[in-house]
């Protein structure tokens, strides 16, 4: 590690341990005996001191002076109290600022000085007066819970509908779904950048996010074809363990819990049961009767193009129309069409048995990633940002100083002047010395009066 990041590592700890001394300072040594006897306490992953905060992010907190009025609150309620009054978006920054905090993340910094535990955080996550309460809880989690268990917090959460304003935009309405799956997927929020996750764990929450699409759909087919799915009926369900990826099975259904959706299926290649959603199961319903005449119909004229391909190929040579002849007669028989079938079908079989999910739904997450990073109307001729441009911020439109007090009113007196009885008086010029007369009148001797008017010369 350089120099210049150990100091910066020095000064965080040192930040961090003012914070700590002066809260134990104002309210005494409970506050430290408190915060060790806490059971079930969610641990801090990462920077211990900023939190894994934005550096700037973090020192514009700390010299707010809202962040400074938190000391006050020192229980869980609290603060969950203050978020309900004083939370109306989910932006880092003020809007229209660049440097001044939002109470939101500053009631943010506040949960993770204070170490919330697992029970407060299930409170917070599930909490139904405000979502903004809802949206620091799962703040907290992304800036410092472990990326291994990030998954298990955000997945029952995914598919929640709610519907809030995220930004300071009270237009732009988003679902707390669509929200917490934007913090799983993507590494920029606003004007500020999110704690890294590592590329592993990355893949596989991806990995993942798609399989949890695909199960959608799924339940949303096998929804209209809910009446077939009886005991005894053959399907496909999907099974994964710790050793095992997920993967297709051929399953029986054995139990049906038509209220929730539920079925208790058996995998007869394993011999072992287990309980799958109605999206862990393929299910393909057996064709009307319309379908197999037109797959009829279809054989047919598969058929009959291939006899007149044979039979133009029996005219170019003899031994080719024995071949040709041989082929067909085999292929005519139903003993060879039975054959194929159940080749193939044995083929295909084993081949969706062997078929790993994980691979192929991360081959595909590859390829959304590589369209959209192709180089379609982007402006690679633009003139790229200069060192000292790149730093500059933009001005805020207000500031949080307070307003000077304003000067007490004197009370003035106006008096009327007396004005002249005759209003047309021109007042007299200024009178000349003698030296500048003298001098006047040397110069109009010499040259003239030439603001003088000339003179009318006479007609004879």
């Amino acid at each position: 590690m350089s120099r210049s990041a150990l100091t910066r590592n020095d000064v965080q700890q040192a930040t961090a341990m003012m914070y700590a001394q002066s809260y134990e300072a104002e309210y005494g040594e409970e506050y430290a005996v408190e915060r060790h006897s806490k059971d079930n306490e969610l641990p801090i992953h990462g920077n211990q001191a900023t939190y894994n905060l934005n550096k700037m992010l973090y020192d514009n907190i700390m010299q707010s002076i809202y962040f400074g009025q938190l000391f006050a609150f020192k229980t869980y309620h609290e603060v969950v109290d203050e978020i309900y009054y004083r939370v109306d978006h989910a932006e880092p920054l003020s809007p229209g600022t660049a440097r001044i905090p939002s109470t939101c993340f500053c009631l943010l910094l506040k949960c993770c000085t204070m170490r919330l535990t697992k029970n407060q955080m299930h409170g917070l996550l599930k909490h139904v007066d405000s979502p903004y309460i809802r949206c620091i809880g799962f703040l907290y989690l992304r800036y410092v819970c472990d990326p291994e268990e990030l998954w298990s917090w955000y997945e029952p959460y995914l598919d929640d509908e709610e519907e809030f304003n995220a930004s300071a935009n009270d237009k732009i309405l988003t679902t707390m779904g669509a929200w917490v799956r934007s913090l799983l997927e993507e590494i920029q929020y606003f004007s500020t950048i999110l704690p890294r996750i590592p590329k592993k764990i990355l893949d596989g929450i991806k990995v993942k996010l798609l399989l949890h699409d695909k199960k959608k759909s799924r339940a949303k087919e096998n929804l209209a074809n809910i009446a077939l799915l009886v005991k005894g009926t053959k399907v496909r369900a999907m099974y994964a363990d710790e050793e095992n990826e997920p993967a297709m099975y051929d399953a029986v259904i054995d139990e049906v819990d038509e209220k929730n959706h539920k079925f208790w299926v058996t995998f007869p290649q394993y011999g072992n049961s287990e309980q799958v959603e109605l999206g862990n199961i393929e299910f393909c319903p057996p064709r009307r009767d319309n379908d197999r005449r037109r797959s009829r119909s279809r054989s047919k004229e598969r058929r009959h193009r291939r006899r007149s391909h044979s039979r133009d190929r029996r005219r170019s040579s003899s031994r080719d129309r024995r071949r040709s002849s041989s082929r067909d007669r085999r292929r005519r028989s139903p003993s060879y069409e039975r054959r194929r079938r159940s080749r193939s079908r044995s083929r295909d079989q084993r081949r969706k048995e062997n078929k790993n999910l994980t691979e192929d739904l991360l081959e595909e997450i590859r390829q959304k990633e590589r369209r959209k990073a192709e180089a379609v109307g982007k402006d690679y001729a633009a003139r790229p940002a200069s060192y000292k441009g790149s730093l500059t911020l933009k001005q805020d439109r207000f500031t949080t100083r307070k307003r000077s007090r304003s000067p007490t009113t004197k009370n003035y007196e106006f008096v009327e002047l007396e004005k002249p009885s005759e209003t047309n008086i021109v007042p007299p010029p200024p009178r000349m010395s003698r030296e500048a007369e003298e001098r006047r009148r040397k110069l109009l001797e010499t040259y003239g009066d030439a603001a003088a008017k000339p003179k009318k010369s006479k007609e004879y």
